[in-house]
Order: C-alpha cells, then sequence, then structure tokens
C-alpha cells in the first residue's frame, strides 16, 4: 500500500513538472522559433523572483508581443482588457543569423531585471520575444508586462 501511494505521488510531480509552466497559452506569434523553448524557463525563472510569485496570464503573452513589436498604443487598443503596473523590456544584439541560445538570453534578461523582480508586486503576468534580423545581427527583444 505504501508503495503505491508513494508511487502515485511519483507520478503525478512528474506529470505536473512535465506540462508547461504557461499552461495552455498557444504561441502568440512572433518571428522567434519554438518561442515555447524560451517562454518557459523565462516565466519560471520570474515566478522564482518576484515575491509574490505570480501567475502567468496568457492574455498578457499576447499584449507583450504588441508592445514590444509595435508600442503600448497599438497594444492598449488591441487588448483592451490587459492592464499592466510595471512592465520589463531587454533587447540584446547577435552576430549571425541562426538562433541564440536560449539559455544565454534568459540568463541576460533576468540578470538585467534582477532588482526590478525583487521589488515588483503582482498577481498575473506574461512575457514574450522578437527577433528581427538585420544584414549581420539579430535583434532579440523580451518583455514582460505585470500587474
Amino acid at each position: 500500500m505504501f508503495t503505491a501511494g508513494l508511487l502515485f505521488v511519483v507520478l503525478y510531480n512528474f506529470a505536473a513538472v512535465s506540462a508547461s509552466i504557461r499552461g495552455n497559452c498557444k504561441p502568440s506569434g512572433g518571428t522567434f522559433t519554438h518561442p515555447e523553448k524560451l517562454l518557459d524557463p523565462l516565466v519560471e525563472g520570474v515566478q522564482k523572483r518576484v515575491p509574490s510569485h505570480p501567475s502567468y496570464d496568457c492574455e498578457k503573452e499576447r499584449a507583450a508581443y504588441t508592445k514590444i513589436v509595435l508600442d503600448e498604443e497599438e497594444m492598449r487598443n488591441e487588448y483592451p482588457g490587459v492592464t499592466f503596473t510595471k512592465d520589463l523590456t531587454y533587447k540584446t544584439e547577435k552576430e549571425g543569423h541562426s538562433a541564440a541560445n536560449p539559455v544565454e538570453l534568459i540568463d541576460e534578461a533576468l540578470q538585467s531585471w534582477s532588482k526590478d523582480l525583487q521589488e515588483i508586486q503582482a498577481t498575473t503576468f506574461g512575457c514574450n520575444i522578437d527577433s528581427d534580423e538585420s544584414e549581420k545581427t539579430t535583434t532579440y527583444t523580451i518583455g514582460c508586462l505585470f500587474n
């Protein structure tokens, strides 16, 4: 009996960890190939660093993409129900056109936001990424909205 109970707990926890930390959020567009490879670990990193441990909001994910690609006014027009009290943006340029190392991009963004993340008091947040290629470089922009 004890072994069956222990097996259930182990399998339940494995299934919970295996699921996307972003829940059922569908990739919301953008030019970054396989955004979940960056967004899932980014979301986990943000949740660990924000003292209030906010939950993830798919609508804010979509709004964050609009905000980093266009601007705040367009985001508010397209997502009038999305509110936020804090937004963070990280932008970096890398040589070449191949996809950057997602772990490196996440670490850089979280490091640049470290002080801000410790001070945020939010209940929900959403993040997204965009990449823009020029002749010899690729510019990556990562943004998160908090409320």
